[in-house]
């Protein structure tokens, strides 16, 4: 039986764009009926059409700091331990600062939901506030108005304790978003980007994710977090794409100046919409919504029961796949699990992956561990056989506990099906060698990396394997300087 050998150079199997996109109840929607997304108010002025070069061809370049735009500063002083985010409007003259609607929301340390007010200000979420003065509506149906325009506020001051915060910015109208509760008890609605009946289908809109815990001003949570928790933050495409932003994150005690997502200087939507088109295999192109709202990601269409010519894109390259390791052996080393070194290979009765792992070369075996063949909405949207702990794997609280290996390995198998190089082991800690034409894969996954500033893009919720994806942490628990938020249409 021949050895394949990779190096497990990253092995978690909880990536933070999935992390966050578990954390809202169940999507509710309203009645709306069809139409088309919000349109600009004026025809976007861009100079020419940027050259898309598949990322098999190279690295995209870094995406420059426009010294021409300029970036709003709170309208009072930083508080210890907050930091600012300002949003700069780069939509080339399509939108208004008053036509670009900001809803900041996350928990705060009492484990409530809040929205974050234009004043910088955390606002607990109570189910009364849709009948409050001041609510919007929207077909005979009220909802909270929790956010505000960038004419409000170009930059507030977020608050030194938010996990789970997402910013999201909407173009041409505010979000309605379903509130309920109140307490450790509330929650709220995130939009669904593929229901026709939600009251945000035709909205134009976006989101960042992050988290954030500053201990020193926030003493009480020292026990649950003695050493804070690090800004970490980034732009996603897991769920799907609506507009084109960048977020260039800021801490100059450490040096860190970083910035991720689509260079809005050099892309507009219309120009990716139309890039993509022309770039992906036509399986994918129903992914474009009719109203050309948003793009949505395979995963999320087949986890929300959308199918297309994507449903089984992958099918025949997984079980390919899985025959190959019959007669291979695939062999997983890194530092991630301790060190230990991992083996496996398909049996050809039970059709599982089964693996065993050594503690160092010579040791005596340990597991074993199962993964079932997967789907093609199973690699596409990190879910089924690839977040599964097999019934026969034995949950004997060793550390790492088994279940916790198995849900590891499985992130490195959903991330080699997404990227083409799962049958080629020596490719699937090489970023240069990923998404080869030869080789089926997520080409929405693809072209979000193509179009994504130094290459880095979550285009799938395991993207963070071998640190693809758009992810941004700091190094300690200090304040950003800043969050540079640059919105694009």
């Amino acid at each position: 039986m021949k050895k394949v050998i990779i190096s497990l150079v990253s092995l978690s199997f909880l990536c933070f764009s999935c992390a966050q996109s578990t954390t809202s109840p169940t999507v509710l929607t309203q009645s709306t009926g069809g139409g088309t997304a919000n349109a600009p108010t004026a025809t976007p002025t861009v100079t020419s059409t940027p050259t898309l070069v598949p990322i098999s061809s190279g690295t995209p370049p870094p995406i420059p700091v426009n010294t021409s735009l300029p970036v709003p500063t709170p309208s009072s002083p930083t508080p210890a331990g907050a930091f600012p985010v300002a949003f700069v409007n780069n939509t080339h003259g399509a939108y208004a600062d008053n036509q670009i609607y900001i809803f900041m929301v996350g928990m705060d340390a009492k484990g409530e939901w809040c929205w974050v007010t234009k004043d910088g200000v955390m606002t607990p979420i109570n189910g009364t506030d849709a009948n409050a003065p001041g609510h919007l509506s929207y077909n005979g149906v009220n909802y909270p108005n929790y956010s505000f325009t960038v004419a409000d506020a170009g930059a507030i001051n977020v608050p030194t304790f938010i996990t789970g915060g997402r910013i999201y910015i909407s173009l041409g109208s505010p979000l309605y978003i379903p509130v309920s509760g109140s307490g450790s008890s509330n929650g709220w609605v995130a939009p669904n980007p593929v229901s026709p009946t939600d009251p945000n289908y035709n909205t134009v809109f976006d989101w960042y994710e992050f988290t954030y815990v500053n201990v020193a001003a926030n003493p009480s949570v020292a026990a649950t977090y003695p050493n804070g928790v690090h800004f970490g933050g980034n732009t996603t495409q897991v769920d799907m794409f609506g507009l084109p932003m960048s977020v260039r994150l800021i801490q100059k005690e450490t040096s860190y100046d970083q910035s991720v997502g689509i260079d809005t200087t050099e892309w507009t939507r219309a120009q990716i919409f139309a890039a993509y088109e022309g770039f992906v295999n036509p399986a994918f192109l129903s992914l474009v919504l009719p109203n050309k709202a948003r793009i949505v990601a395979p995963g999320k269409a087949l986890a929300s029961g959308l199918s297309g010519s994507y449903s089984t894109y992958l099918d025949s390259t997984i079980s390919a796949a899985w025959s190959y390791y019959q007669t291979h052996t695939l062999n997983l080393t890194g530092g991630a699990v301790g060190g230990q070194i991992y083996t496996g290979s398909v049996d050809p009765v039970s059709q599982k992956f089964t693996f065993y792992y050594y503690a160092y070369s010579g040791a005596t075996k340990q597991g074993p561990f199962y993964i079932s063949l997967p789907s093609t909405e199973d690699v596409f949207a990190g879910n089924g056989n690839l977040a599964t702990i097999d019934p026969a794997t034995q949950a004997d609280g060793s550390s790492p506990p088994d279940g916790w290996i198995e849900l590891a390995l499985e992130a490195q198998f959903c991330a080699a099906l997404n990227r083409g190089v799962f049958t080629n082991g020596s490719e699937w800690s090489t970023p240069d060698l990923y998404y080869p034409s030869s080789t089926p894969h997520n080409d929405y996954a693809e072209f979000w990396h193509t179009l994504s500033g130094s290459g880095l893009a979550y285009g799938f919720c395991y993207d963070d394997v071998n640190a693809q994806s758009s992810v941004q942490i700091l190094p300690n628990d200090d304040p950003p300087d800043n969050v540079i938020v640059t919105i694009g249409d």
